[in-house]
């Protein structure tokens, strides 16, 4: 392959993959910041349903008899019925009016919120009759990842990669601001479908953007990096001592300002611009290369590159404008791996996004159950990276699918064969393991997806997968509503069945070990058996 021999002259493991890497793949730290603390700002704090004859400080009563209940007996209700929330209030006249004015025949209480946890839900009353309003949230973020995912599918392989990268980084930080200042949960839910688009976006770019400067024996090392555990373990250890919604918004916008920066150091992808013809432009990309690595470019790589960007022309595609249709023309064995590869992907997001959003479902504190979630998964996602290079891309998926499948109906047994006193704990541990295989197959599935793909089309390719898996995501909170331990129990045998489900169908799928990137649609039917 031209763009192969070119890049192991001028260094394919060098300083320079390596700046570039940490440059690009910082970002997902605070990526899987963003999409995960839909979690915790949607945790449900503890909360009371008092009677409002006697709301307020200090006759106010918190007992078992109002914990958690959404009305009050009829008799103890006197001079209309009232429906509020408090937060952080000390004394029932500091209280706004607006929250207590209000009377109406289909409440019977006022419901007070622990105010040492601020989340949406404490916020805008997100439990009983209106409970149902945070998966809508959730949905509407998980809808702006697709749509940020089908639109950087197009847009990296039409305009590059690089452009595409920086506008999602700076999008990314306004929206995550502004979604702080959200004074409805309408207005939230808007705010956080233009974030989950920010986010789509950098989740179909920033791998393909990165393995494309490397050698294939360092691209399951380079899905195995441990970014976005890092970031959700931030994120648990942030909330745990600042739990409160809008700051956590704020503190995230934060975070992005400065990975805008890396504009300035990180060139186009050298495969990109070959690919589409732009010689002189990828040229200048393999000096720069050389000249951090410390090494010196060939004499023919003009004419190297030259080559490559005839070859595309003949065939009529330099020009072309791709589009996801591309990705099932050319006969049934690309339809079918797109279809493989989308429901892989929808299966995973659904389990991986249904367990995180059930997180308070399981015993023990939240944040706690958060954190274990988050960082269980480094060593093994570390692990994966040796396993794939050893047996191949296609046997460690299905073997990850298959693990979270019989963790998932391990659940179900241990609902029915545990002990009470130990069942929650028993169930959390194996709800955790779940989640980590879960993780271990994705993170083999983003190497074996690139793979399968050409450089003109893989941006497409990955786009539809993402894009497949968003629609997992917005499904996961309504067919996976893990709010009790009896539905976790139920959601998880779901999990176990599609997970099992995957796991066969990706053996349909061609092994791509040990392979060049194919860079356009002529070198992947010469290249790939799929």
């Amino acid at each position: 392959m031209i763009l192969e021999e070119i890049l192991s002259d001028v260094g394919d493991n060098g300083r320079f993959q390596i700046i570039f890497t940490a440059v690009i793949t910082i970002m997902e730290v605070v990526i899987a910041w963003s999409m995960l603390q839909t979690a915790l700002i949607g945790a449900t704090p503890s909360w009371w349903c008092i009677d409002p004859t006697t709301y307020g400080f200090p006759n106010m009563t918190l007992n078992n008899a109002t914990y958690q209940t959404c009305s009050v007996a009829a008799d103890v209700v006197t001079n209309g019925l009232v429906n509020g929330y408090v937060n952080g209030y000390s004394n029932s006249t500091d209280i706004p009016t607006t929250t207590l004015a209000a009377a109406t025949s289909s409440m019977s209480c006022v419901r007070y919120y622990d105010p040492g946890m601020v989340t949406i839900v404490g916020e805008w009353d997100l439990v009983c009759e209106r409970k149902y309003i945070k998966a809508v949230i959730n949905s509407v973020q998980m809808a702006g990842v697709l749509v940020g995912s089908v639109m950087a599918g197009q847009s990296s392989d039409s305009i590059g990669r690089r452009l595409t990268c920086y506008v999602t980084m700076v999008l990314h930080a306004l929206t995550c601001l502004v979604s702080g200042f959200a004074t409805t949960w309408q207005m939230y839910a808007v705010f956080r479908f233009f974030v989950g688009g920010a986010i789509g976006s950098y989740l179909v770019l920033h791998y393909v953007y990165v393995i494309e400067f490397v050698r294939h024996t360092w691209r399951p090392y380079l899905a195995s990096i441990p970014a976005w555990a890092l970031g959700a373990g931030m994120l648990c250890l942030t909330a745990w001592q600042v739990p409160n919604w809008r700051h956590l918004n704020f503190i995230c916008a934060g975070l992005t300002v400065p990975m805008v920066f890396g504009w300035f150091v990180s060139p186009e992808s050298l495969r990109w611009l070959a690919a589409r013809g732009k010689v002189e432009a990828a040229e200048k990309v393999v000096e720069l290369i050389a000249k951090i690595n410390g090494r010196t470019k060939a004499t023919d790589t003009s004419e190297q590159l030259s080559l490559l960007a005839e070859e595309e022309k003949s065939h009529g595609q330099q020009d072309k404008k791709y589009t996801y249709i591309t990705l099932v023309q050319g006969g049934w064995k690309n339809v079918m791996k797109t279809l493989v590869l989308g429901f892989a992907w929808m299966s995973l997001s659904m389990s991986f996004y249904g367990i995180i959003f059930g997180v308070s479902a399981l015993s023990g504190n939240v944040y706690l159950n958060m954190f274990l979630l988050s960082v269980v998964e480094v060593p093994l996602t570390l692990s994966t990276a040796f396993i794939t290079v050893r047996i191949g891309r296609r046997w460690t998926s299905s073997l990850f699918f298959f693990l979270a499948s019989l963790t998932g109906f391990g659940i179900l047994i241990a609902d029915r064969a545990a002990a009470e006193e130990t069942r929650g704990t028993i169930i959390s541990v194996v709800a955790i393991c779940s989640k980590l295989f879960i993780a271990a197959a994705w993170t083999c599935m983003q190497t074996f997806t690139a793979e399968l793909y050409p450089t003109v089309i893989r941006s497409l390719g990955l786009g539809a997968a993402n894009t497949a898996a968003r629609v997992g995501g917005i499904l996961a909170p309504f067919v996976l509503e893990m709010d009790t331990p009896y539905d976790a129990v139920r959601c998880y045998i779901i999990v176990g069945s599609i997970m099992a489900i995957s796991g066969l169908s990706v053996l349909l799928l061609g092994e791509t070990k040990g392979k060049a990137l194919a860079d356009t649609l002529h070198q992947e039917q010469k290249e790939l058996n799929i």
